[in-house]
């Protein structure tokens, strides 16, 4: 089980992957005992989307490594998916089952929007929800979670054409629905769900609507920490983000104990079922956001405590 995540700094460009870490602390639903391995391809977000061929390259070398090291399932992690479609690119060139990991985050993201609703006391059915990057893997995950439990959806996408061959054919369904290429279409959103792969913030904070509520599923973050602060009655969520009783990274990833990426999740969740083949490849289905969320809540897994750029919130420091 291996995570990669883009390294902040242009002087690793040359280096190969690199086992930095193990994961212990979490078991199989036999009880086993379960070994896993952070892997850190040492690559920038503006570094895959320049070159997503080099990106893959360096991809492909992070999964031969963790093919040495023993491992069955393979989860990728931030802008990696990207580089490689999604996973799609890995086809036929490894024995290790593949998922993108981009499932369980959106379903972290669903919980983090359902949670933070019902916190302002408000219900998730009378809101106006835009889903920014809908077009992508998680963002269409989020949108067709969000369908018929929604008034009205707003589905934001710099590549409009992408999203209309994705929802452009709804037909007998309750929410109002609305495709859009500008993002200062949230104006409108109550609650909003960015996971662009834009690789610094885009959410400008004059295209919120006041007392809104953003979940910024996106790594790097699509909010920054001036919009955050100079919108303090806007409530900011970084998701993507979960809790795992008892799992131990040995490595400083940023986040508290006990908490690993959504993507990292989806492995340990998919190791806990025994999974060894291919899971979650190109878009994400909500099918298998079902499942991962079923299983997830099964063994204990959920959304971390909420926080962004600016610290942790509502108390809910641990």
């Amino acid at each position: 089980n291996i995570f990669f995540v883009p390294f902040k700094s242009f002087i690793f460009r040359h280096m190969p992957p690199l086992i930095v870490s193990q994961i212990t602390g979490f078991r199989d639903k036999n009880n086993k005992k379960l070994r896993g391995i952070s892997i850190l391809c040492f690559l920038t977000a503006a570094q895959i989307m320049e070159n997503r061929s080099f990106a893959a390259h360096r991809i492909l070398q992070g999964i031969q490594l963790a093919e040495k090291a023993g491992c069955k399932i393979v989860s990728l992690g931030a802008f990696t998916s990207i580089a490689v479609r999604d996973g799609l690119d890995l086809l036929g060139k490894t024995k290790l089952g593949i998922t993108t990991g981009n499932t369980y985050s959106a379903v972290i993201a669903i919980k983090n929007l359902k949670r933070a609703l019902s916190l302002k006391g408000i219900k998730l059915s009378d809101v106006t929800v835009a889903v920014v990057g809908a077009g992508g893997s998680v963002g269409s995950g989020c949108a067709k979670a969000l369908i018929n439990n929604v008034n009205k959806l707003l589905l934001i996408d710099i590549q409009l054409k992408e999203i209309r061959n994705i929802f452009g054919n709804q037909s007998n369904i309750k929410t109002k629905l609305v495709l859009s290429e500008k993002i200062e279409s949230i104006k409108e959103a109550d609650a909003i769900i960015v996971v662009t792969n834009a690789v610094k913030g885009i959410i400008r904070k004059e295209f919120l609507k006041k007392n809104a509520l953003v979940i910024d599923g996106a790594y790097p973050p699509n909010v920054s920490k001036e919009t955050i602060l100079a919108r303090p009655d806007v409530l900011v969520v970084s998701s993507a983000i979960a809790k795992v009783p008892g799992v131990d990274l040995h490595f400083n990833f940023g986040l508290g104990k006990e908490e690993v990426h959504g993507c990292l999740a989806e492995a340990l969740i998919l190791s806990w079922l025994g999974v060894r083949n291919h899971y979650a490849l190109g878009k994400v289905d909500e099918n298998n956001m079902i499942e991962m969320d079923e299983v997830g809540s099964k063994i204990g897994l959920d959304a971390a405590a909420f926080r962004n750029l600016a610290g942790y919130l509502l108390g809910d420091a641990k």
